[in-house]
């Protein structure tokens, strides 16, 4: 068989775990189109009395950050993959035969994604239009399809599946075998710091924006860069050896939490790049409303910005969840051999998903506050920009995590 009938075949055969991979790419080019759209429009062009070079510097930077995040999907779904990669190496295929079977997969996957993805992004595309022209108090047709939107969307995928690949390639050519056979039963990462510092350090750093606030000293950088130090050293290092110091001392005899404190040290190791990216784009984006605060279209777009962004993540963590949920089948059967119910076992579930976002969610969402009280403080948004911002957080991350308990449920009792 070759590769490519290989390729098609097994992909046909994990066609449930790479569903939320396929989501994500379609979302991507719907998001793109809709910001490249306003790159080329002439009558938002006209309208804006602004420097050129500002506002299309806004749709590369979000085109970057989606090729980050379809980096980071793309790698959810190798790593996947491990154990099947590390026999086909023990049966002498070359690691460019390797790259070739995920590059037929990625195609499959991207085009039919970035074709799907730009119907959706011409179909939401009058929604997101009607509110830019309301916005800017300006006149005009709602279907802005542009050739040129069309191929830079186009072009936005041929570059990733060219750097996925190449990522594919480097990450399959130096992993041993031994490696790839035990990936999956990893639960535990290292410690790798060559600096340690006492973890209570980071939650001192993560209250610095509160105080800044409470004291009218807004030096916005400096709450930056905190929030980025402290949110990514409270959730990589503070909270997982917590964890086990609470599973130990006060949860060693409950039979839930035992197991979902387990899973949730897990999850939050593999998730801590998404939740630093949470955290510190977010801000980053935030900031343009003020830097920009007399533009009402980068305005705009950075609100755009800002729930794409959170689409993105909540997306990839569904993702996340999903093959974690698929990885951990046979540890569920486990516990149904060993006494536990299936209502225990969802309980089980329950209290993963529910502390799992309690974390991820909450905690960069506090310093999103922080931002929204200063920008509000400073005239800069208004009250009902600045509750949006805020809704459109708790709500998405809360839809979020309905659809990650009951895709994780379903997940794990198809085969049960």
């Amino acid at each position: 068989m070759g590769v490519l009938k290989f390729s098609i075949k097994m992909l046909n055969l994990v066609a449930k775990e790479s569903i939320f991979y396929f989501v994500s790419i379609i979302i991507s080019m719907a998001i793109i189109y809709n910001s490249l759209n306003i790159v080329v429009s002439d009558n938002i062009l006209g309208a804006r009395g602004i420097d050129n070079q500002v506002i299309t510097n806004i749709p590369f930077f979000l085109a970057l950050l989606i090729c980050v995040f379809t980096f980071y999907a793309n790698s959810y779904f190798v790593i996947n993959k491990t154990k099947e990669l590390a026999i086909a190496a023990l049966c002498g295929i070359s690691s460019g035969e390797l790259t070739g079977y995920f590059l037929v997969q990625n195609f499959v996957i991207e085009i039919l994604g970035g074709f799907f993805g730009i119907i959706l992004g011409i179909l939401i595309q009058p929604i997101y239009i009607e509110i830019l022209y309301k916005y800017l108090s300006i006149n005009g047709s709602v279907w802005l399809i542009n050739k040129e939107t069309i191929f830079g969307a186009l072009g936005i995928l041929l570059l990733q599946l060219l750097y996925i690949t190449a990522g594919d390639f480097a990450y399959i050519s130096s992993k041993e075998i031994k490696f790839l056979m035990t990936l999956e039963k990893q639960v535990y990462t290292p410690d790798t710091r060559k600096i340690k510092v006492n973890n209570k350090l980071y939650l001192i750093v993560y209250c610095i924006p509160f105080v800044t606030v409470f004291l009218g000293v807004n030096i916005i950088p400096l709450d930056m860069a905190c929030s980025i130090y402290s949110i990514y050293g409270i959730v990589r290092y503070y909270i997982p050896n917590k964890l086990l110091d609470i599973k130990e001392k006060k949860y060693s005899g409950n039979k839930i939490y035992l197991v979902s404190l387990s899973n949730l040290y897990y999850s939050l190791k593999r998730l801590t790049f998404l939740i630093l990216i949470l955290s510190s784009v977010i801000p980053v984006v935030l900031g343009l409303l003020m830097i920009n605060k007399g533009s009402s279209v980068i305005k705009i777009m950075s609100i755009f910005t800002y729930c794409s962004i959170i689409v993105l993540i909540a997306v990839c963590m569904v993702y996340k969840l999903l093959i974690e949920a698929n990885n951990r089948m046979s540890s569920f059967k486990n516990l149904l051999l060993i006494g536990y119910t299936k209502a225990e076992v969802k309980k089980v579930i329950f209290s993963e998903i529910i502390l799992f976002y309690c974390i991820a969610a909450i905690m960069p969402l506090l310093h999103v506050l922080v931002y929204v009280f200063i920008f509000k403080a400073a005239n800069y948004i208004t009250i009902s920009i600045g509750l949006g911002l805020i809704l459109s957080f708790v709500l998405m991350f809360g839809i979020t995590e309905l659809i990650s308990y009951r895709a994780y449920k379903n997940c794990v009792f198809s085969t049960i």
